[in-house]
């Protein structure tokens, strides 16, 4: 059983939900299945203090093949692109990736999986193959939008957490993409300055296809108002949970919907 937050905020009621629990199973048993692929192929290990095979990520994605794994052990890296159906996983907590990775191009019979890491963001951008995002963390000075995913068919995100700052920057922005989210944690910016409107926390835009599951979607506060002697500013609203822009087609829930999207104050 899980508690269910109707979107309307009229109130809770508890309900058992078999999808969810089957779209979970499903999730991790493809997790799994690219894993044992993976074990027949080649292993790679990365520790930015030595005694692996490379000290940076981007070093072992370039001697990787499709199929390999790739375990990183806790430290601090250069950021990287991901163009191969490879496994990259953190081997402990600590896994943290400077800013600029992104996983680009990925080829329609390809998978890529990336799990148990920290970024300060992260871009998927033209991918045709299933993207696999497990328990990632995005904080940090973002320059834009934390999570951006760009003309993608199947990203697939699971335990992700964005923890925002101060501006004007969503948590996830997806454009001509289909994406899924589950179980995640997602806000957007405080609004800066006097009397700013709140963003987001996803911004669905260019017939754009998001299905959110169990997860929490806070849009970000508008700023407070300021007083001076010539001029009044008014509180910034706050931002939208889940926003559809231009051509966005929408997000989606089964009914009642159970994942929480609240508006910032």
């Amino acid at each position: 059983m899980i508690e269910l937050l109707r979107f309307n905020g009229s109130g809770t009621r508890s309900l058992s939900i078999p999808h969810q629990r089957a779209f979970l199973m499903l999730l991790r048993a493809l997790t799994a299945l690219t894993l044992a692929t993976s074990a027949i192929a080649g292993t790679f290990t990365v520790d930015d203090d030595g005694g692996a095979d490379f000290t940076e990520i981007r070093d072992a994605i370039a001697a990787a093949s499709n199929g390999d794994l790739i375990l990183v052990a806790p430290g601090s890296y250069q950021d990287f692109t991901l163009g191969k159906g490879l496994v990259i996983m953190g081997t402990a907590p600590g896994v943290q990736v400077s800013s600029g990775s992104r996983i680009s191009s990925l080829a329609g019979n390809r998978r890529a999986v990336m799990a148990d890491m920290s970024f300060t963001d992260l871009q998927v951008v033209n991918c045709n193959g299933a993207v696999v995002l497990d328990n990632l963390m995005v904080a940090g000075a973002a320059p834009s939008d934390y999570v951006q995913v760009t003309n993608s068919s199947d990203v697939r995100f699971h335990e992700l957490v964005v923890n925002a700052g101060t501006g004007f920057r969503s948590g996830v922005f997806v454009s001509g993409s289909r994406s899924e989210l589950v179980d995640c944690d997602v806000e957007a910016d405080a609004a800066p300055g006097a009397g700013n409107d709140g963003v987001s926390g996803i911004s669905l835009n260019d017939s754009s296809f998001a299905h959110i599951a169990g997860s929490s979607v806070r849009g970000g506060t508008g700023a407070d108002g300021n007083f001076a002697t010539c001029f009044s500013f008014s509180a910034g609203p706050g931002g939208d949970g889940s926003w559809c822009g231009v051509d966005g087609r929408r997000h989606r829930g089964q009914q009642p919907r159970h994942s929480r999207h609240d508006g910032g104050h």
